[in-house]
């Protein structure tokens, strides 16, 4: 008797906690969802686990909110399922990065001043890599009706400016072919949040100013075709 009281006295509060929260199923960009859990009492607090699936359901990020922050170990993966990044939201540390193998993104960097030949540089960088932040600035109503239309074949290029503090200052999306040249500046207003967190380019430990750039390939085919890995950022 006293064993089932005492089972009882340690199930309830986890029974309570779980009534308070409730789960929330959103629609992150053009082929991403999270889930995650808001607290009953306020349902603009994220609170517990965090979760964000492609649309076969591959889990691409896994986390925990604490009261609308977010708390701990971070882990992002490629759509293959590779495990790409660890990031402590915690202690603001990058624990692991791992380059994809089968990624046909090309990407590199810029700096705004040219640095000096003896300078130590930390290269700028998205949390959550390259792959998610693709998957969520990526739009198939993004791309110009001409390219659709004309069925070309063309480079996208999405260029980031990012500043000494870490903020998505400007985006501006290039797409370009031989017969198409156009280019796109995009507003960084209303991403998803996840879309804005970066870490600065450092010169001898100093943050500075940069820019991200992101190429890809992309052809009529991989736009058109429903449901075809519509980053475009894996080999078959």
């Amino acid at each position: 008797m006293k064993q089932n009281l005492l089972l009882l006295i340690l199930i309830l509060p986890v029974l309570s906690f779980a009534q308070e929260l409730k789960l929330v199923r959103n629609k992150l960009s053009y082929s991403l969802t999270e889930n995650y859990y808001v607290l009953w009492s306020n349902k603009k607090v994220k609170h517990g686990s965090y979760k964000v699936v492609d649309d076969k359901n591959r889990v691409l990020v896994k986390g925990n909110y604490n009261n609308a922050v977010k708390d701990g170990i971070w882990e992002y993966y490629n759509d293959n399922g590779t495990l790409t990044q660890k990031y402590d939201f915690s202690n603001s540390l990058l624990l692991q990065f791992s380059g994809d193998s089968l990624s046909i993104v090309k990407s590199s960097y810029e700096l705004f001043n040219k640095p000096q030949k003896d300078d130590v540089i930390d290269v700028p960088y998205k949390i959550g890599g390259d792959f998610y932040l693709l998957s969520l600035l990526y739009s198939q109503k993004n791309i110009p009706q001409d390219i659709v239309k004309d069925k070309l074949n063309v480079v996208m290029t999405y260029i980031l400016t990012i500043s000494e503090k870490g903020k998505l200052e400007d985006w501006t999306a290039i797409y370009k072919g031989e017969y198409f040249d156009q280019t796109v500046h995009e507003s960084v207003k209303n991403l998803p949040a996840d879309a804005y967190e970066f870490n600065p380019a450092m010169v001898n430990n100093v943050p500075v100013k940069s820019k991200l750039i992101y190429t890809v390939n992309l052809n009529y085919d991989m736009i058109q075709v429903p449901r075809m890995n519509y980053i475009v950022t894996q080999k078959n």
